[in-house]
């Protein structure tokens, strides 16, 4: 892209010692979300519930995060793919285990990706994704590209807030999404959807991460 894009990258705390690689966490939205994230990705380490992580938190563009991350979605594709991620591997140890955490419209970008490019990240957590208008076409994609999830394990992790938070066209969206998911999945394809009654729309984000970093590495 010809346009300049902070991004806050952070190691492990062991990482110039250990001469270890890692499993990188990518946070869209990356400066609203990186405190809390790592926050919870080192308690979760101490309690042994997931390898320690690089994250990577990719700034947002003043104004620019409707065009990022929905009319103009497949140019920060290839700006994540080929700049951002190509320097990650490049500049540290990276094992290749690759995790996108969105919430909003972050979120439904992160669904949208694993529609159409899963092969970018093994693992999508989305926290509240506003799926209305598109939920029956993502599915049918997923089931179209289900032959990349037989040879390459992918994870997504979803939630939302209740109806009375989100709306109604966003949660009817995710209930028919749910639904069709739950009739007929890609074989190795490891879903998992956690509605988060009480919670608002903005609250969902660190319940998601918190929970959905876990799901991932459950095994």
């Amino acid at each position: 892209m010809t346009e300049e894009r902070d991004l806050i990258v952070h190691l492990p705390e062991e990482y110039a010692k250990s001469g270890k690689r890692y499993p990188v966490l990518y946070l869209l939205d990356g400066k609203r979300h990186l405190y809390h994230s790592v926050l919870a990705t080192q308690l979760l380490n101490k309690a042994k519930k997931i390898p320690e992580l690089i994250i990577v938190a990719i700034s947002n563009k003043e104004n620019m995060r409707e065009r990022d991350l929905n009319t103009e979605s497949e140019k920060f594709t290839l700006f994540l793919r080929s700049e951002v991620m190509t320097y990650v591997n490049k500049n540290y140890r990276t094992t290749g285990s690759n995790i996108l955490f969105g919430h909003s419209l972050a979120g439904f970008y992160t669904v949208d990706l694993l529609a159409n490019h899963p092969e970018t990240f093994e693992s999508y957590i989305a926290a509240s994704p506003p799926l209305q208008g598109d939920d029956i076409t993502l599915y049918n994609k997923i089931m179209a590209d289900s032959s990349v999830y037989k040879t390459e394990k992918k994870t997504l992790y979803l939630t939302l807030a209740s109806k009375e938070e989100e709306g109604d066209d966003v949660a009817s969206a995710m209930s028919n999404f749910v639904t069709l998911l739950s009739k007929e999945y890609p074989e190795g394809f490891d879903w998992h959807y956690q509605p988060l009654d009480g919670q608002t729309h903005i609250t969902t984000s660190y319940l998601t991460l918190f929970h959905g970093i876990t799901y991932v590495f459950k095994n």
